[in-house]
């Protein structure tokens, strides 16, 4: 009956030929980050620059001082454009002209004296030898300006 059994037990799987084989792991050829800093204890390795890096640091440093320079004029002229007509600056001159027949440049510049803009009016700060002309502040937007009509019949 011993016999009988062994014939009814399975066999072992046994791997065919064609069984996969996974590569191993190769471990050693390189050492860790933590191990090079553990081996440096916070030393810094002396960088040699070769010339083609020297020569590219140039160009970016030229580079670099080129948008400084650019950006330093673009300042200057926001800066002088803030300060046209501010308390500091030069005021807005304005030339009041009347395009067509029917519109009177006299009329517009006896609104602009008027009170309804909230100005203060300076007949003295007009353009000189100009029969109507006067400078006008305005606080609430902190600007100045010089309205000026020129003569249109010469």
């Amino acid at each position: 009956m011993a016999a009988g059994r062994e014939q009814q037990q399975q066999q072992a799987h046994r791997p065919g030929i064609y069984k996969q084989k996974n590569k191993q792991h190769k471990h050693g050829k390189h050492r860790t980050k933590g191990e090079i800093e553990r081996e440096n204890k916070g030393r810094v390795a002396v960088v040699a620059l070769s010339k083609k890096q020297r020569r590219e640091l140039r160009k970016m440093d030229r580079r670099h001082k080129a948008n400084q320079l650019r950006r330093n004029k673009k300042d200057m002229v926001l800066t002088e454009k803030r300060r046209l007509g501010s308390r500091d600056g030069p005021p807005h001159l304005v030339a009041v002209i009347s395009l067509h027949a029917g519109a009177d440049a006299g009329a517009v510049t006896q609104i602009l004296r008027g009170e309804g803009i909230g100005g203060v009016l300076h007949k003295d700060q007009g353009v000189r030898g100009a029969q109507d002309s006067f400078g006008l502040v305005l606080p609430r937007f902190k600007q100045r300006f010089i309205f000026y009509r020129p003569d249109t019949g010469t």
